[in-house]
């Protein structure tokens, strides 16, 4: 059931007939989790999404779980986990070694259209804002039509999992489109 670092540690048999034999064992109990190479990220961004805690007893489905949970975030591009022996010798350290990728984007551009002349585009993207998990894009374009754009993304929302998105965006000027002209204004 996934319980890999439970083991009998002893028997106590019996001194009287009728009494029970006893079997001690050692759960595997988790004492503590270690972050390593996050200089970006803040802890508790990770640790969210872990649900094995210090205390628990260590179950390798779920701790490959909560590394996949990790890794999804899309902000590492490398995820070492280790499990190593603690102080106790029934309990076991968790530790991520984590290689942060870069948390941003821009790109910028242009050209030209025989409908609508010159126009030009600027991205900004900025994923895991100062280390929070949250997203934020803004975009323009500018020409015979601007229109500029702000998106806001998070995967807790209020302290709770709760995937939240926001989108804004403006829009106004004139686009051609086979030969007619159209007025746009929001």
């Amino acid at each position: 059931k996934g319980y890999v670092l439970a083991k009998v540690l002893g028997v106590q048999r019996p001194e009287n007939p009728g009494e029970p034999l006893v079997f001690v064992n050692s759960e595997g109990v988790i004492e503590k989790k270690v972050l390593l190479g996050n200089e970006h990220t803040k802890d508790y961004v990770i640790f969210r999404e872990m649900r094995l805690k210090a205390g628990d007893i260590f179950k390798k489905d779920e701790f490959e779980k909560d590394i996949h949970r990790i890794y999804n975030l899309g902000y590492f591009t490398n995820l070492n986990p280790n499990v190593t022996p603690a102080k106790d010798p029934n309990a076991v350290d968790i530790s991520l070694e984590v290689d942060e990728k870069s948390v941003g984007s821009i790109g910028f551009g242009g050209g030209f259209s025989q409908l609508d002349g010159f126009f030009g585009f600027t991205d900004l993207n900025l994923e895991n804002l100062a280390g929070t998990g949250q997203n934020v894009a803004l975009k323009g374009q500018f020409g015979a039509s601007t229109t500029y754009q702000f998106k806001y993304n998070t995967r807790w929302f209020l302290d709770e999992y709760r995937p939240f998105t926001l989108r804004r965006w403006y829009t106004t000027g004139t686009t051609s489109y086979l030969g007619t002209s159209s007025q746009i204004n929001y």
